[in-house]
């Protein structure tokens, strides 16, 4: 009676993933983000990321390394000149960097992410805990980036809706910034208030060696974040104080923070 359980549980199994693959229904595991780390393999994918806050454009140039189960996302430590996929660039922004820039350290053996920030000029070490994106997949719709047939996936992170695009010919579950677990490299994002866009330009396959970043200063990511508020609170309080009554440093209730993880700061 075991070995017919056994066998029915196998046959369930095969059945439903096919009819999932090709009646379009997406299974549970790529609804918690599944991906298969152990068919990962070393590669750096290079991306233009543009971010477009309040109608200010900001266009880098970003990579991404993967060396097994750990991945490694920069951006930030030059500015682009490219134009931008989004509008033409005639707006420069002045950021405060640094030569390192932003690093976001994937460790998906332990599933934390080890991330280089800024606490307005001071840079950080966050540590944030992954979690996994619905991703909802529409293998019915595809396009080609880099030669690659790429499928559409739509998911919610921390209060932003994302439209992915993946390659299932590069069976990596990662993709930029902390975007991850689809079956398939991510080569395109973006965000559906076109506040982001990060598009690849190119793969090379190729040995990458990497360290997770370190700072002296250690925050979790809760922590980071209500550091950030107090302290940007406190400079637009000072502007504001010093600005002649300008109503450009006024502070409202109603106040929307310009960041990715958007429903991190509004609450």
């Amino acid at each position: 009676m075991k070995s017919l359980n056994l066998k029915y549980a196998i046959e369930t199994i095969a059945y439903l993933t096919y009819s999932c693959r090709f009646k379009f229904i997406i299974p549970c595991l790529f609804m918690v983000g599944w991906y298969s780390p152990i068919l990962a393999q070393n590669r750096v994918v290079k991306y233009l990321q543009i971010t477009n806050f309040n109608n200010q454009l900001d266009t880098n140039y970003a990579e991404l390394l993967i060396n097994g189960q750990h991945t490694l996302y920069k951006y930030g430590q030059t500015k682009a000149t490219d134009q931008s996929p989004i509008t033409d660039l005639n707006f420069e922004r002045v950021k405060l960097r640094d030569e390192k820039g932003f690093l976001y350290y994937g460790d998906y053996e332990k599933g934390f992410y080890y991330n280089r920030e800024f606490l307005l000029t001071q840079p950080v070490l966050v540590i944030d805990e992954m979690l996994s994106i619905n991703w909802v997949i529409d293998f019915n719709t595809t396009k080609l980036i880099l030669g690659y047939e790429c499928h559409k996936a739509v998911g919610e992170f921390r209060g932003r809706v994302y439209t992915a695009w993946f390659a299932n010919q590069l069976p990596e579950g990662y993709g930029p910034w902390k975007l991850s677990g689809l079956p398939g490299l991510i080569l395109e994002v973006l965000e559906h208030d076109n506040e982001l866009q990060i598009i690849a330009q190119e793969i090379v396959e190729s040995q990458v060696d990497f360290q997770k970043p370190d700072e002296k200063t250690k925050l979790t990511q809760m922590n980071y974040v209500n550091k950030f508020k107090k302290k940007l609170n406190q400079l637009t309080k000072y502007l504001a104080s010093n600005s002649g009554g300008s109503k450009l440093f006024q502070i409202s209730s109603k106040s929307k923070f310009h960041v990715l993880e958007r429903s991190l700061f509004e609450n």
